[in-house]
């Protein structure tokens, strides 16, 4: 590339949808390339310290992909996430009454107390109490003898 044009030179004027993707596209790409440049240049900084000419050099390209960098940033924040005020339609009123939590206290289930639990305080619970069990007393299963041990002599 050319030292005296810009990388963030980008001169078309967008007014359909195309070509406001296909813009923000170049930005994002021309972003990503100048922080790559950024960060390549700076890690042959370190490496390149004891040159003076190289050294200013690289601190000079990265002056410039940092102020490219930040015109761009600067140019996609003030064009593409300004909110827009001008519409006026029926959807994009102020809510007059943003939703509110109810204190806790309301929230909390009360027990209903039934009739015949205020006669009988004494309630029980298990809901297994009606289920049938086997009765298996264990006499038709054969007990396994235990395996013969071997004595070496």
């Amino acid at each position: 590339m050319d030292e005296e044009t810009p990388i963030t030179e980008i001169t078309d004027i967008a007014t359909d949808a195309a070509s406001i993707f296909a813009k923000l596209r170049r930005q994002s790409n021309l972003i990503k390339v100048l922080t790559k440049n950024t960060a390549n240049a700076s890690r042959l900084e370190t490496d390149l310290m004891h040159d003076p000419a190289l050294h200013a050099g690289i601190n000079h390209h990265m002056t410039c992909w940092q102020k490219e960098l930040n015109s761009l940033e600067s140019e996609f924040l003030t064009k593409h996430l300004t909110p827009t005020q001008s519409s006026q339609t029926p959807k994009n009123k102020k809510n007059e009454k943003p939703f509110e939590f109810p204190p806790k206290r309301l929230t909390a289930k009360l027990i209903p107390q039934l009739e015949n639990n205020k006669a009988n305080p004494f309630v029980d619970n298990n809901k297994f109490q009606n289920l049938e069990t086997d009765q298996d007393d264990g006499q038709d299963m054969a007990k396994a003898s235990a395996m013969p041990y071997t004595l070496r002599t």
